[in-house]
């Protein structure tokens, strides 16, 4: 769609800047390809903003905001630009109200804008001489068009290669962190992720949108502060309860920061529930790696060898499966009050932190000391555990 719209629009102003009686020979405003376009620098009634080419991306600059640009509008607007032509005028040059300077790889351009005017030409001033150029190319060149070709994202770049998130929303705060490809909270509490509820959380942060803007929030009162941390880059996202703040990114030694408003449907969106990033099985082992279950006080001893379990091997199998399988119904961050335990251990004798288990009328509670799952006897699995436990004195 970029690509159609841009080419109607050079078309139009091809069009429309051959019009008009006393025009005489095209200029190129731009003699550049789009590669070789470096900047873009408009001033309007004390406005500026500069569209810079860095080493891997362009960026857009005006007071106190410097973010990287939109790709797909950059290369849009760089095609038409070079694209675009003027033809020499004898009206008189007109009362300047914009100035637009375009550098590229051998020099730079100049070009003053006038006032808008019912013929859909705007006159102008390029390399001293008086000129026309349609409406379309003088709009895009405005300080306030240009400002947005500035990227929408609020934290632009985030991706996969994400290893750590921190998330403070008033009083609440919660932190994650990845080794390898397992993610794990690390505040409130240290337990292992839910790697899909991560990879949404991720998802959710790639898609904040905000419109920048001169305001700025209340520094000392944020609603809602996020870090996150890749191999080469940061992001630090801060607003208040209206979402009106500052973003931050850091790449390769540079900083670059915006004054914004995040979008009231992104800010609703994020969740800042750690308890629904909390793995919903209660293990992240593989029942087969479990050799002993000891299950009650004084309760029941079980083994497991080659040839099985020492008794009970349908109910223990059954409890692992609801161990390691089953997903949790909900999730709380506090442990199980007066529970029975169940302990295990793997193969090779290596422990598994100890668990706790309350039997009650609609299921079943497990809770490992921090984290409490519970699972409703609506799963056939969860009923026949929570039979089997009953019988125990859980």
């Amino acid at each position: 769609m970029a690509v159609v719209f841009v080419t109607l629009l050079v078309l139009v102003i091809l069009d429309r800047s051959g019009s008009g009686g006393d025009d005489a020979s095209p200029l190129a405003v731009v003699p550049a390809r789009p590669s070789e376009i470096t900047a873009i620098r408009s001033v309007r009634d004390g406005l500026a903003v500069e569209l810079e080419r860095g080493s891997d991306a362009w960026t857009v600059r005006s007071g106190t905001m410097h973010w990287p640009a939109d790709d797909r509008r950059v290369s849009a607007g760089l095609r038409l630009l070079a694209s675009a032509i003027a033809r020499t005028s004898d009206a008189p040059p007109p009362a300047v109200e914009t100035s637009c300077t375009i550098e590229f790889g051998t020099g730079s351009e100049t070009l003053l804008l006038g006032a808008r005017s019912l013929s859909g030409l705007r006159n102008g001033v390029l390399r001293d001489r008086g000129v026309r150029v349609d409406d379309a190319l003088a709009d895009m060149l405005q300080p306030e068009s240009l400002l947005t070709w500035s990227d929408t994202s609020a934290m632009p770049g985030i991706g996969a290669e994400v290893r750590s998130i921190r998330v403070e929303a008033g009083d609440d705060t919660f932190e994650l962190a990845r080794v390898g490809t397992r993610w794990g909270l690390t505040q409130p509490i240290q337990t292992p992720a839910d790697p899909g509820q991560v990879a949404a959380l991720i998802g959710a942060l790639a898609s904040l949108r905000m419109t920048t803007t001169t305001e700025t929030g209340v520094p000392g009162a944020p609603g809602l502060e996020v870090f996150v941390e890749s191999n080469d880059t940061n992001w630090r996202l801060i607003c208040d309860a209206e979402g009106l703040g500052k973003s931050q990114r850091e790449r390769g030694g540079q900083t670059l920061s915006t004054p914004m408003r995040l979008d009231a449907s992104s800010l609703n969106s994020l969740g800042i529930d750690p308890a629904a990033l909390i793995a919903q099985n209660v293990l992240d082992v593989p029942a087969s790696d479990i050799e002993r279950l000891s299950i009650g006080n004084p309760g029941v001893i079980l083994d497991r060898d080659g040839r099985g379990w020492s008794a009970s091997g349908a109910e223990a199998e059954a409890l692992l499966d609801l161990l390691t399988s089953v997903p949790a119904d909900s999730i709380i961050i506090e442990p199980a009050p007066n529970g029975s335990p169940i302990v295990l251990t793997r193969f090779g004798g290596l422990p598994v932190p100890e668990m706790v288990y309350v039997v009650h009328e609609n299921g079943l509670a497990i809770s490992d000391g921090q984290v409490t799952r519970t699972f409703g006897r609506s799963n056939p699995r969860t009923d026949e555990v929570a039979l089997w436990l009953s019988g125990l004195g859980g």
